[in-house]
């Protein structure tokens, strides 16, 4: 996913990231700092968010980190149960867990039972409230 430049981040060069990398043994270093400070790093195969002297945010690892919103301080990631957002501490903002994000991260979709669900996520309460649901069809014979 591409990294948004905004008036409230920081670019960071490409020798300041190669420099960040090689000094913490990060396999990745994302462009930019985010807005509340946070820049998303690699290390392995788990993915989180470091401060600029590249010490870690929080001790959670993930398998994809989005960049924190000083709006709503929270940021959007996957762990090993789905979609959710967390706050800077890596605490989840709440327990549900989603398929897909749409909207800038403020609608989350899932399967359950065979129904499509979609929520509407408040990133800065951690408020999650139904909206629609969809039965979708499903595979094998129609007669």
């Amino acid at each position: 996913m591409e990294e948004i430049i905004t008036d409230k981040t920081k670019k960071l060069s490409e020798k300041e990231r190669v420099e960040l990398a090689e000094r913490h043994g990060y396999a990745r270093v994302g462009k930019i700092i985010d807005e509340l400070g946070f820049i998303r790093v690699k290390k392995g195969t788990k993915h989180f968010h470091v401060r600029p002297d590249g010490t870690p945010a929080y001790e959670v690892k993930f398998f994809w980190v989005g960049n924190f919103c000083e709006e709503n301080r929270s940021s959007p990631v996957r762990d090993n149960k789905g979609l959710l957002h967390i706050r800077p501490d890596g605490t989840p903002l709440y327990e549900e867990r989603f398929d897909a994000f749409f909207d800038s991260f403020t609608t989350g979709a899932k399967i359950k039972d065979g129904i499509l669900c979609y929520y509407q996520i408040d990133p800065k309460s951690g408020i999650v409230e139904p909206i629609i649901s969809k039965i979708i069809a499903k595979a094998g014979n129609s007669q």
